[in-house]
């Protein structure tokens, strides 16, 4: 076989390999993606004008600008590189509006139309680093906790920490939740830190509602022994 034979079939086979690294390599170096695991129930992700549903156990890659939205049984995972996660709830819905972890500074902004999440952002952030989340009525920025975003309605959504320090944003007003503390961020209203609780989605009681009386005849009801005699009226 001649050299010149040789070199022809080397350099082909050297161009198919470069062409099949390519696109992965570019992809690699030019985008930066979540990975996306169904854990239960279905999600649909949307990219643009593609739109795949996604059933339990499925995995797919999620980049800036895609959405997630599980359905009423579905429960979905984000995966980041730098290991924070994102544990979307039934009946959810968020945006990545922008994230950027292979270079410096690590960025992610997610918008949370509705339903609820649990972010784990474990690794402590640097000073130029971020992560927020976006909610109709409010915003949640961290450098690295455990922390849950509920959108209640159009006008409240609430937030609790379970480790570290969430800085919560309503309207110009700023508060720092720590460990513990809960706050509803609602359109005209101050932002008001309380004691974990699980957040009230009802309306309020209605102040007019009165409670109806036993029936006398029913059992048990009457004075009780120790007080005295009675007098009827006739």
């Amino acid at each position: 076989m001649s050299h010149r034979r040789i070199a022809l079939i080397l350099a082909v086979v050297a161009s198919v390999l470069v062409g099949c690294a390519s696109p992965q390599s570019q992809a690699a170096q030019t985008t930066d993606s979540a990975t996306l695991i169904v854990e239960a129930g279905t999600a649909v992700l949307t990219e643009g004008e593609q739109t795949q549903e996604l059933s339990a156990g499925s995995e797919a890659t999620a980049a800036p600008g895609a959405t997630v939205a599980t359905a009423s049984d579905g429960e979905a995972t984000l995966y980041f590189l730098n290991g924070a996660i994102v544990e979307m709830e039934p009946d959810t819905t968020l945006t990545i509006t922008q994230f950027s972890e292979s270079t410096d500074p690590f960025v992610v902004s997610l918008d949370l139309h509705n339903g609820s999440i649990i972010n784990r952002v474990i690794r402590i952030l640097g000073l130029e680093d971020s992560y927020d989340i976006i909610t109709p009525t409010g915003s949640a920025s961290v450098r690295g906790t455990v922390f849950r975003v509920e959108v209640l309605d159009e006008t409240r959504s609430f937030f609790s920490v379970e480790e570290g320090v969430v800085a919560v944003e309503l309207a110009g007003e700023m508060i720092q939740l720590n460990v513990g503390e809960t706050v509803t961020a609602a359109q005209g209203e101050p932002l008001t830190p309380e004691p974990t609780q699980e957040p009230d989605s009802t309306q309020p009681a209605d102040p007019t509602e009165t409670t109806i009386p036993a029936d006398d005849d029913d059992e048990g009801s009457g004075p009780p022994d120790d007080a005295g005699p009675v007098s009827y009226t006739h």
